[in-house]
């Protein structure tokens, strides 16, 4: 075989094997690209979506209540007995026959056995106070349809991005511990030689042992934590749980904020969604309240029909070339309500008081959503300024740890003081990470509540 031919299958190999390398690592997604694909999948935002699709056809079925509606008919009828009639005797008087001799009554049979209708019928509502305003809540009900999908939104990109922060902090948690856990092998194995050397006691390499031990342990604790806040994060994506994934950001303490909020006094809380969302409902009760008070108005319709019958006595007779007899009318019906017995009257007052207790609310929410934009402003600083307390403690923490480290190998200091600054170390760490972890979780707190996720 010519090395050209050997080109297609080596590249195809590749390209496989890639393939391969790719699926056991998991599917790999930035914090963006793990929000669009939640965005797209994630189950409350599609079945908020199908609401709104379903809020315009409503609205769509409500204009059409407007619109000319036409009927058609066709009835067919046998009269294997035709109906019977009871008129008044007026001919046996006309005789000069004796009153009392003949019955007062006889009975007559009108009509044909077979007897076919077809019409066609048409009416236009002219006038109807519902259905004017009920094409305006209509649209309203539709935008709430649509702020809806957006609140739903909002709630889902807080959601894998808290998920999201908690994979990344985990992760670093473990490589942490993986870099510690080498640390105190080496630092176990020259305590080991200095040991068998005579010039540390046993207790020194025991305390190295149960620090080595117990960060074993605590990595498989980590490791079972990254388990559950991968589904987690699957979850709020509306990713396949069975499925690998990877998460392509790296944790850098660089890009968080050096400094918190200063002012908060310029919130503005109608940016909020659900400040809009009570204001949607207070319209659809303001329209609730309008059609119950226009409801003592007439309805107004304009019909018309027309129809034709064909009477035959023998069905084989029944042609449609045959004469069709037809009736046609066109009129207008007003129907006014005069008393209900006040029921009218009284639904207005429920709609009434319901209105201004949604109104109620809203002056409730404008204090929540203030004193909730103070607190997460206050929580977002007091992480940020407990974030560089705990920079500057991990910067000692490694300082005093040297220090120790060079002293325990001079042997100028007991293996007691270099576990005590080795323990402090990991402790730092630890508590680096949660202020990350804080600060991070803390800001996407504070933008929701300003109203600044979209």
């Amino acid at each position: 075989m010519k090395p050209k031919s050997l080109i297609i299958p080596l590249l195809f190999l590749i390209v496989q094997l890639s393939n391969v390398q790719l699926l056991a690592q998991g599917q790999s997604f930035t914090l963006q690209q793990a929000i669009d694909y939640a965005l797209k999948n994630n189950v409350s935002i599609q079945n908020a979506e199908l609401d709104a699709e379903i809020a315009e056809a409503k609205k769509k079925e409500t204009t059409g209540m407007g619109l000319p509606q036409l009927n058609g008919n066709f009835d067919a009828k046998e009269f294997w007995e035709i109906p019977t009639s009871v008129l008044p005797n007026f001919i046996a008087p006309l005789t000069g026959a004796p009153k009392g001799s003949y019955p007062e009554f006889v009975t007559a049979k009108f009509g044909v056995r077979y007897n076919l209708s077809a019409g066609l019928s048409a009416s236009q509502l002219l006038f109807n106070s519902d259905y004017l305003i009920g094409l305006q809540a209509a649209k309203v009900y539709t935008d709430l349809a649509k702020k809806d999908i957006v609140r739903n939104r909002i709630d889902v990109i807080a959601s894998v991005s808290k998920a999201y922060y908690r994979v990344m902090v985990n992760q670093q948690n473990i490589k942490l511990l993986d870099v510690n856990i080498e640390r105190l092998k080496q630092l176990k194995d020259q305590t080991k030689a200095m040991y068998e050397a005579g010039f540390v006691e046993a207790t020194d390499l025991d305390r190295i042992d149960l620090l080595h031990n117990n960060l074993i342990t605590e990595k498989e604790k980590v490791n079972r934590l990254v388990m559950l806040s991968d589904a987690l994060l699957k979850f709020q994506m509306g990713f396949e749980i069975s499925k690998p994934i990877a998460i392509a950001d790296s944790l850098d303490i660089k890009n968080l904020p050096a400094t918190g909020i200063i002012d908060v006094s310029k919130t503005n809380i109608s940016t909020r969604i659900e400040y809009q969302t009570i204001e949607n409902a207070i319209k659809l009760q303001e329209l609730d309240l309008k059609r119950n008070k226009f409801s003592m108005l007439p309805t107004v319709a304009l019909y018309s029909a027309l129809s034709a019958n064909n009477l035959r006595n023998e069905f084989k007779e029944i042609n449609w070339s045959n004469r069709w007899f037809p009736t046609g009318v066109i009129g207008i019906t007003v129907n006014q309500p005069i008393f209900s017995g006040f029921q009218k009257k009284f639904k207005t007052d429920q709609v009434a008081l319901n209105l201004q207790k949604t109104k109620n609310n809203l002056k409730q929410f404008e204090h929540a959503g203030n004193l909730e934009v103070q607190n997460t402003a206050t929580m977002y600083n007091n992480n940020i300024q407990n974030l560089q307390i705990q920079q500057k403690n991990i910067e000692l923490a490694e300082k005093i740890y040297k220090s120790s480290k060079a002293k325990y190998d001079q042997g100028s200091i007991s293996g007691l003081d270099l576990f005590v600054s080795l323990t402090s170390l990991k402790e730092a760490q630890n508590n680096l990470y949660a202020a990350i972890y804080d600060v991070l979780n803390s800001k996407i707190d504070y933008d929701k509540a300003l109203g600044n996720i979209k």
